[in-house]
């Protein structure tokens, strides 16, 4: 101990936590007792040693914080509480003598002293550490206490300071991780680098280590003990092998220093000291909590941790629960949450490992699992008619919260009831299509159809096939979704279940759809949208009116597909399904887009868009920014465009749909066209020419996306020489998607989209110019209509607006401007 303090060296670099100790100083200024809390492992002691080392001045004696310095008391080692104020006391070399107590040696002694006392590990001496805090706090006006603790003190004038996990990178949507200098910067990162270069002098972050290093990271959840131990491991593992081993982290985390507590050893040793702190009652909730995975609510812990009726462990009231509870989040082993007004709980992983080795130990695995399956599996089936109404949003968003939870009730419903897990998977249905989660559920599905129980029950299995065949037909693998919807209709017709017949039908009419073939599809659509009305569903009958208005469309019949669609629309607003409202809504604009309507087109996907965001409806946001962004660029807003398309590419990507990628790449090359880059529009042709995501057509007959790719090849053609033009293709067809995507966007940040355009086209939309070039052809209004596969009144509607915008009062001063600007040709040949 020197005169002035007593802290120890630091040996290691403290890394980090700059926030934190930022947060306690100023906290310092204005209070006198800071209880620094948080599980075993998080870093208290560390960090209230880092902060009493870097108060102003400390290492100048003069214009000090505190004048009479800052002195640790180290509480790790006492067991008995009675001898608290005897050990503080002998710090500062008091010695009771005669009936002078220590504790008023000590009042006596802090009385005129102006301090800051830190008070490490008061957990296991709650009581007694109270006790002294609060007398010397109430005695001696000029000490201030940042004591460490996993639970606080609970005594007037305190402030508690919750020590957070050190910053972890979000590595979800990135695949390939965080770049090498930006992953740097993250705390828990940092941390485990610089250990491990303790460890192994010759250790670097590299690519090739990067996403084993931020998994061990996110696993232990930033805390800070368990990546030090981790990270010591280095020495005989590789970074792969260490983030492998870590579901049995308590045999492999055990290379703690020697000289450290005891406790901070080994990982094991870390959780054993908080768990002896325990009462029975909040061991055996702590460790029947340990069932749940990514948190639960207190209905959720009511249900699974309740004693049998003849139990005497626990009463099965909610309160005592509810107590538990807290006073389990009191001492730092759980970690309560409010979001959007619920309040939820959690344990971070290493906790919740330690607990369910005690649970297994207790031999209560398997009933807290069947509890916890039991809780889940109502959930869902509560839930899954709440999906079809106006309440959707708030109960999808409830599943996504739990979907953990539902993951792993799946996986024990699979090894111990699947019928169980069929139940489970159909109530789930919906929220997999409108949350996205269709290619881990596919699978589940799959190992439910190759089950022998459910083929032996056909009843359970059409269910499953039809369910299955949604899935792969959402995922656009056709072939398989029309192969498993015969299935069902055969074991459906079997069955006389005129619903799953229904759903087949359904199923079949829209996959026919999407593949092209609309004729086949008419009929399927048909009959299905009969039997819905027969058996009285009225959400299977809007969603058949709005396949069979999107079929009847595409073959052609706008006036009747529009009909349908509003019906539908009607309908789902009827029984109050706000979600599903947008399929109908998206197709009428498309509907009026096609028809040249694009005011009109605005306004219904301008609603879509707004029922997709409201409801987080992940795969038909994609959709619909993408449809809104080829229509704004019909109508020449370009900037407008670029916001919509770019949006859509990051949520197609985000999805994993690279097909439906290919529209909106489109439209980002005729936004490069309109602002007079034609070599740049052949490079994104060319790439588009060697896309196997191109190759399918989405079932559109002369759809936009279509259209507007023969147009860019024809006036890019036009614009540029024949031997500029095949180089600028050859060197996009070697371009992947992404690369695609990539290069596209990189032209559009260098374009001034509005200016150049509008003034070199007056404002008139890329239809419009189509428009323009034609009649400087010399073709008429019905020829015009038949070239570009519109109505002779939407062309007439197109001559004038254009007659409008420039100014003119004949068809012929429209084509002289054409051929002036370029828009048209002398040698052009027809469109046709």
């Amino acid at each position: 101990m020197t005169e002035n303090n007593n802290l120890p060296l630091a040996l290691t670099r403290f890394i980090g936590r700059e926030k934190e100790i930022a947060a306690i100083k100023h906290s310092l200024e204005s209070t006198r007792l800071i209880t620094l809390t948080g599980s075993g492992g998080c870093g208290k002691t560390r960090l209230a040693l880092q902060v009493a080392r870097d108060l102003p001045g400390f290492q100048n004696l003069e214009g000090l914080e505190f004048p009479d310095c800052v002195w640790l008391i180290e509480l790790s080692a006492l067991a008995d509480p009675t001898l608290v104020p005897q050990t503080i006391a002998s710090v500062f070399d008091l010695r009771a003598g005669g009936n002078r107590a220590p504790m008023d040696l000590l009042k006596n002694f802090l009385r005129e002293k102006n301090l800051l006392l830190v008070l490490d590990n008061c957990e296991h001496l709650i009581d007694a550490c109270a006790q002294f805090a609060e007398t010397i706090l109430t005695h001696c006006p000029d000490v201030k206490i940042l004591a460490t603790s996993r639970e606080a003190l609970n005594i007037a004038g305190e402030i508690t300071f919750r020590v957070p996990s050190l910053a972890l990178p979000d590595l979800r949507g990135q695949p390939q991780g965080l770049p090498l200098h930006d992953l740097a910067q993250f705390e828990a990162i940092r941390l485990f680098i610089e250990r491990a270069r303790a460890a192994q002098s010759e250790f670097e972050l590299t690519d090739a280590n990067k996403l084993f290093i931020a998994q061990i990271c996110a696993r232990l959840d930033g805390m800070p003990l368990a990546i030090e131990l981790a990270a010591a491991r280095v020495k005989t593992m590789t970074v792969e092998e260490i983030a492998a081993r870590l579901d049995d982290r308590f045999h492999l985390l055990t290379t703690g220093s020697r000289t450290a507590p005891t406790r901070q050893q080994t990982l094991r040793a870390a959780m054993e000291w908080s768990y002896a702190l325990l009462s029975d009652a909040e061991r055996i909730v702590l460790n029947r909590v340990s069932v749940f995975a990514g948190g639960w609510t207190l209905d959720a812990a009511e249900f699974v941790c309740a004693e049998e009726k003849n139990s005497p462990a626990l009463p099965r009231s909610p309160a005592p629960q509810l107590d538990v509870l807290a006073r389990l989040a009191d001492k730092s082993l759980v970690i309560v949450e409010t979001r959007d007004g619920a309040t939820r709980y959690r344990m971070l992983e290493t906790i919740r490992q330690y607990a369910r080795e005690k649970l297994s130990d207790a031999r209560q695995v398997e009933i807290m699992r069947a509890r916890h399956c039991d809780f889940f599996v109502a959930l869902a089936e509560t839930a899954e008619p709440q999906l079809k109404g106006p309440a959707a949003k708030e109960w999808m968003d409830g599943l996504e919260r739990e979907y953990d939870n539902i993951r792993a009730v799946f996986e024990y419903a699979l090894a111990n009831d699947v019928k169980v897990a069929v139940r489970l998977t159909l109530a789930l249905v919906m929220f997999w299509v409108r949350r996205n989660y269709l290619i881990e559920e596919r699978k589940m599905l799959a190992q439910l159809l190759a089950r022998p129980e459910i083929t032996a029950e056909p009843a359970l299995y059409v269910k499953i096939l039809n369910s299955a065949g949604y899935l792969d037909m959402i995922i656009q693998d056709f072939v398989s979704a029309r192969s498993l919807y015969l299935q069902g209709l055969d074991i459906a017709k079997q069955l006389e279940d005129i619903g799953e017949i229904a759903r087949a039908l359904h199923g079949l009419g829209r996959t026919h759809d999407l593949m092209g073939d609309f004729e086949a599809a008419r009929p399927l659509l048909e009959e299905g949208l009969m039997l819905y009305r027969v058996i009285g569903d009225a959400w299977g009958e809007a969603h058949a009116l709005f396949l069979l208005g999107t079929n009847v469309w595409l073959l052609g019949d706008a006036p009747r597909g529009q009909t349908l669609l509003e019906e539908s629309l009607q309908r789902f607003r009827a029984i109050g399904d706000i979600t599903d409202s947008a399929f109908p809504l998206y197709v009428l604009g498309n509907i009026a887009r096609r028809q040249g309507d694009y005011d009109r087109a605005a306004i219904f996907y301008t609603e879509c868009i707004a029922i997709c965001r409201q409801q987080d409806n992940r795969i038909d946001i994609g959709h619909s920014t993408m449809a809104m962004g080829l229509n704004v660029l019909e109508q020449g807003d370009y900037r407008r465009a670029v916001e919509f398309l770019t949006e859509s590419i990051e949520h197609f990507h985000r999805r994993g749909k690279p097909k439906s990628l290919v529209s909106s790449l489109l439209g980002l090359a005729g936004v490069i066209n309109a602002v007079g880059k034609p070599a740049a529009v052949a490079h994104i042709l060319g790439a588009l020419e060697g896309l196997p995501e191109a190759k399918t057509t989405h079932g559109f007959r002369n759809s936009a996306a279509n259209d507007l790719r023969t147009r860019l090849e024809r006036e890019t053609r036009h614009a540029l020489s024949a031997e500029t033009f095949i180089q600028s293709w050859q060197a996009g067809h070697a371009l992947d998607l992404d690369k695609a995507i990539a290069f596209a966007l990189a032209e559009i940040k260098i374009l001034d989209a509005r200016d150049s355009t509008k003034e070199k086209f007056a404002g008139l939309t890329a239809r419009e110019r189509e428009v323009a070039a034609l009649i400087a052809q010399g073709k008429t209004n019905r020829e015009i209509a038949d070239a570009l596969v519109l109505s002779e009144r939407t062309v007439e509607s197109y001559v004038g607006n254009m007659l409008n915008k420039l100014g003119f009062n004949t068809r012929a001063q429209i084509a002289a401007w054409a051929v002036e600007k370029g828009v048209f040709r002398r040698d052009e040949k027809s469109v046709r």
